[in-house]
């Protein structure tokens, strides 16, 4: 062995250098470190890329609160304000819990192994799906949730972690708030209600929305209609964006306002701009993008519709133009 190592060809002219593997070129990247170290969270289990991106679909397009998908998108990165990561941004002078007092705060220990936690879990109908896989990282814990339970099940999975971090928080900042570990009824009836709300809305848009029936949606993809308004008197823009299934109906709206003095062709691309990133960061899968502005169709590949079949995302801009902040609306419906 040490003859054949000794025997390998070495160049005298060129000196030794260090490659970092994890990038094409060989040179250390945070962004590549990032990835290396996203990659080895989770435990061995239902984690490769068609599991992710199944997860995400339904998560994304659950009927759940917007609130709650922001909470989960969080969890699963490890990215909650718990002591430890507060610790580590020098935020707080401990990282251990602040209840339990012995162990680290992870995201991890403030969902699953704090006594607190637990006391939850066990008057929850979920106990024994916790008793089995309360070991896992919080993230494999979501997944192995997602692959158990059907959509019903796993959206109030997902509302109990959420609650259950709400109880943490109470019990922290609100000492003398009177705990209540029977949650899970609550968490059932907060969700229905918010069904029921988001079906009334759906009903109201329905109504008034009227796709173009000339551009055709594919199957589980979805379209993206936009739209700026000008107050002359204000120099204030408004914009709009409705995302719509293949069948034409109304998934999710956004509206967002600007005092930027922009002509309205730079408005009209800031209302695609906004609405893109929007889009992007809650992984909506747009198929087709279609907009009422000749001009900014012309310098993009865009789908022009009249005026008539642009009326909700019309609608959202001009009430844009009445609001300092932004404001999003989710309507999913449960998927098949």
């Amino acid at each position: 062995m040490c003859n054949a190592i000794l025997a390998v060809p070495i160049d005298p002219h060129n000196n030794d250098t260090l490659i970092w593997n994890h990038h094409h070129s060989g040179v250390f990247t945070v962004n590549s470190a990032y990835h290396l170290a996203n990659s080895n969270l989770s435990s061995p289990g239902p984690s490769n890329l068609a599991t992710y991106k199944r997860w995400w679909t339904t998560v994304w397009s659950s009927n759940i609160p917007p609130k709650i998908k922001h909470f989960v998108w969080k969890a699963f990165h490890h990215i909650l304000p718990s002591n430890l990561n507060l610790f580590h941004r020098r935020s707080t002078p401990s990282p251990f819990c602040s209840l339990c007092l012995s162990h680290h705060d992870s995201n991890t220990h403030s969902l699953l192994e704090c006594s607190r936690a637990g006391k939850i879990w066990k008057h929850s109908s979920f106990y024994q799906f916790y008793l089995k896989n309360k070991k896992c990282d919080i993230k494999e814990f979501m997944l192995r949730g997602f692959e158990s339970y059907d959509k019903d099940q796993f959206y109030s999975f997902l509302g109990l972690i959420w609650a259950i971090w709400n109880n943490r928080n109470r019990a922290i900042f609100n000492p003398n708030h009177v705990t209540d570990f029977c949650v899970e009824s609550s968490v059932s009836y907060y969700l229905q209600e918010y069904r029921d709300a988001q079906n009334r809305i759906s009903i109201s848009c329905h109504t008034s929305h009227h796709p173009s029936p000339n551009v055709q949606v594919p199957d589980d993809t979805y379209r993206l209609s936009v739209d700026a308004a000008l107050s002359q008197s204000t120099n204030q823009h408004g914009y709009g964006a409705v995302v719509t299934d293949s069948k034409g109906t109304v998934i999710a709206t956004l509206m967002a306002t600007s005092h930027t003095a922009l002509p309205p062709i730079f408005a009209e691309a800031e209302a695609l701009h906004r609405a893109l990133l929007w889009c992007q960061a809650v992984c909506f899968p747009i198929a087709v993008i279609t907009s009422d502005c000749q001009t900014l169709v012309h310098r993009a590949v865009l789908h022009h519709i009249p005026r008539s079949t642009n009326t909700a995302a019309h609608d959202l801009a001009r009430s844009a133009l009445g609001t300092d902040k932004e404001i999003i609306r989710n309507l999913f419906s449960s998927l098949p």
